[in-house]
């Protein structure tokens, strides 16, 4: 299906911190720069995939784009909309809309539950239609994941990895989103299940014409799956690009690090001398300047004082780099 260019979901200036809590009385209150203000949009029909080290704030990112942790700042517009300040009730209708698939399905799963009433849950939820509506889209659900009627009255337990995760994929499927959130949804699964959900996820893309936001570390899955990519560092996106552009010409130096940091493959050859250095900063006492620079071998003191802009690169709008030397 062709990709609308106009967003779905767009992130402004979006910021989320968290306190930490204070060991003895008298602390300092220290914080966690899990987001600073981030600039990101989803259009329909696309797959933007997110990347990033372990820590760099993704999932967190995640979460605050689907309401699930109030952000500290920012804007959220879903359709052009501001859902930033709204609450409760009034969110039912961008619930409907915006669903999400957890990292690890045993927790994402109530063990007490089987499998009907799990992907059934949301439309309870929901109010919608009645139990013999709720039967047909639960069926219609487990077809599109490829899951026999026969497990509907089965539990999480009596499933595979792979299984578990479809039973959570039809779950966010049953209320027709428009946009799906799937957070790491293959790193807990064996290879071969990988490659199942990953084929399954781009066939309901273009069956269904879902807009994806696709959070991993994978560049293998990002190759396979995504149309754009953004790679998050330290809380804040420092490139933007098409897939192809930026697992072939990334200019950012940590980008060019994840790419280096992949074993030889169809997406490349590992490559010397770009490997950051050390570990990332504590995110409760980010460095000043650029965040990169305190692993960059580019290194300068502009880098050190002044934090870059996400600029355009050679005047192309769909690929953005944060760096002084780009």
């Amino acid at each position: 299906m062709p990709r609308s260019q106009s967003p779905i979901v767009e992130l402004r200036k979006l910021v989320k911190h968290f306190q930490i809590p204070r060991r003895r009385l008298g602390d300092l209150q220290r914080v966690i720069h899990a987001v600073n203000r981030v600039d990101l949009s989803i259009n329909y029909g696309e797959t933007l995939a997110l990347i990033g080290e372990s820590g760099c704030g993704k999932t967190t990112l995640g979460r605050c784009a689907i309401r699930l942790y109030p952000p500290t700042e920012g804007r959220i517009l879903f359709r052009g909309s501001d859902i930033t300040k709204i609450r409760g009730r009034g969110l039912q209708p961008f619930r409907k809309s915006v669903q999400m698939v957890f990292q690890d399905p045993n927790e994402s799963l109530d063990p007490r539950m089987p499998v009907s009433s799990t992907i059934g849950e949301p439309m309870r939820i929901q109010k919608l239609g009645d139990r013999a509506f709720h039967r047909e889209r639960i069926e219609e659900a487990m077809d599109a994941v490829g899951l026999s009627l026969h497990f509907l009255n089965r539990y999480p337990h009596e499933f595979s990895g792979g299984q578990r995760q479809r039973i959570a994929i039809a779950r966010a499927l049953v209320l027709g989103p428009d946009l799906i959130i799937a957070d790491e949804p293959v790193s807990a699964l064996d290879v071969s299940i990988q490659s199942q959900i990953l084929n399954l996820f781009s066939e309901l893309r273009e069956a269904k014409g879902l807009a994806l936001l696709f959070i991993t570390h994978d560049l293998a899955v990002v190759n396979f799956i995504a149309d754009r990519v953004a790679v998050m560092y330290l809380g804040k996106i420092v490139e933007i690009a098409d897939r192809d552009v930026l697992l072939k010409r990334s200019r950012h130096p940590y980008s060019q690090a994840l790419r280096a940091a992949v074993p030889k493959t169809g997406i490349g050859k590992r490559r010397r001398g770009i490997t950051p250095a050390g570990d990332p900063p504590d995110p409760s006492s980010p460095p000043t300047g650029c965040p990169f620079h305190t692993r960059c071998p580019k290194t300068t003191e502009i880098c050190r004082e002044i934090e870059p802009d996400l600029e355009l690169m050679d005047g192309d709008i769909r690929h953005q780099v944060a760096c002084h030397f780009k």
